[in-house]
């Protein structure tokens, strides 16, 4: 293995008594440092402002990372993490952060991913903005089932199960939903080990669990426990149960969606509503009269947009989401919004090719981003793009594309859609 410095030598020797500083939280979460030669280093677990002693290296994708370290000046940005597990869980990465740090880094990360990625310079906000708690505001949680039936996380970057005792960050019925299971699972030892996951929903009316098969079928053996479960939760074990149940969801506007339990819906419903009324808003001050909603799930923009008065095409691939948005906005009377179940890139270049054009376009793709529409976009003529996504990385390319094709950043906001994490969803508007 060749060293960074240069010569082949194992890192676990020859960097023992080098010493780093960090100088910032990169998207991931890793800590970024540099190494004598100006190679850059990513540290794991690290906060802005620590002194480290390397003790190894590993190249992983082409770059230099670590974990193994000796933390010799911690940061005055530091504190304690409000999770027992917090060091060995993959979920919180930022937990050892002060919470103001937290925020003015994830701001950090925002405006260098847009600088460096879209080449634009926006006025950033200083601070990701902060809604509603810090702690246990996650409604949905997937929980990996172990081999002997233990609930956990996996470790970060592996598949080893961290067994968690409970979640910091999760709704309060979620983590009473978790014991629940726990105790049941004890009378019941079979039937867990069946499962690959569980992912439980908090909700107005109660906690949903679905429960994913190992080998895609219901085990018998489990038939005694989901039953008994079944009289504390709403429980769904294969893909007709998941989508007979569903969670009911108040939005902006006096509107509502249902969400069936194998749809997507945000975890964390305080900042979703500011979101919601953030890009409602922006479509009634531009007086914008017709959209068209990409990746629109149950219609979480596509509802309270046309119970504004806007027309539009909501698009989705998930046939059970289309038919639980449909049915929502027939049961609150809401009209001018067409349904499409289809994959968003197909869809683009249907539309287009039918010389259908919208003056606003809503994208809120997963995580990998809409590079796949990207340059359908144009045929569409939008007069503004509102772009909602949770990775700054994936958003600035796509925004690259978008600007080369005529638009033109009006504003950007920061939304900590997931604290205590590296993660958080931005809002960009866009203007021909």
């Amino acid at each position: 293995m060749t060293s960074p410095l240069g010569r082949t030598a194992r890192p676990s020797e020859e960097l023992t008594d080098i010493e780093l500083c960090i100088e910032k939280i990169v998207p991931g979460g890793e800590g970024f440092a540099r190494l004598p030669d100006g190679q850059p280093v990513f540290v794991r677990a690290a906060a802005p402002g620590d002194r480290i002693r390397l003790r190894s290296l590993q190249k992983q994708r082409g770059r230099w990372v670590t974990e193994d370290y000796q933390l010799v000046l911690p940061s005055a940005e530091r504190t304690s993490p409000e999770c027992p597990v917090a060091a060995t869980c993959g979920g919180c990465d930022l937990m050892h952060l002060r919470r103001d740090s937290e925020l003015r880094q994830k701001a950090s990360m925002l405006r260098e991913a847009l600088e460096r990625g879209a080449g634009v310079s926006p006025d950033a906000p200083a601070a990701v903005e902060e809604v509603g708690p810090v702690l246990g505001y996650r409604a949905r949680v997937r929980f990996h089932v172990g081999k002997h039936g233990k609930l956990g996380f996996f470790a970060r970057a592996s598949h080893q199960l961290v067994e968690v005792p409970s979640c910091a960050v999760a709704h309060p019925d979620i983590v009473r939903a978790l014991g629940m299971i726990r105790r049941l699972a004890r009378r019941f030892p079979e039937a867990l080990p069946g499962f690959s996951d569980v992912e439980l929903r908090a909700t107005t009316s109660g906690v949903l669990a679905r429960f994913f098969p190992r080998d895609g079928i219901k085990p018998i053996r489990a038939e005694p426990f989901l039953r008994a479960l079944g009289k504390e939760l709403s429980v769904a074990a294969t893909e007709r149960e998941a989508q007979a149940i569903s969670e009911r969801r108040e939005l902006p506007g006096g509107v509502y969606v249902d969400v069936p339990a194998d749809a997507f819906s945000q975890i964390n419903p305080s900042v979703n509503e500011v979101l919601v009324s953030a890009v409602v808003e922006g479509a009634g001050s531009r007086q914008l009269k017709t959209f068209c909603d990409l990746f629109a799930g149950v219609g979480n923009f596509a509802l309270p947009l046309a119970k504004l008065g806007l027309s539009g095409v909501m698009v989705e691939r998930s046939p059970s989401a289309v038919r639980a948005a449909q049915k929502a906005a027939a049961a609150q009377g809401i009209v001018g919004l067409r349904a499409r179940t289809e994959d968003a890139s197909r869809a683009v270049r249907d539309l287009v090719r039918e010389g259908q054009s919208f003056e606003l376009i809503v994208l809120d793709p997963p995580r990998e981003g809409a590079a796949d529409v990207m340059q359908g976009l144009a045929g569409l003529a939008p007069r503004a793009v509102a772009y909602v996504a949770c990775d700054p990385v994936t958003l600035s390319r796509d925004l690259k594309i978008l600007v080369t094709s005529g638009l033109r950043v009006i504003s950007v906001r920061g939304f900590d859609m997931f604290p205590r994490t590296h993660h958080f969803e931005t809002l960009v508007w866009l203007e021909r």
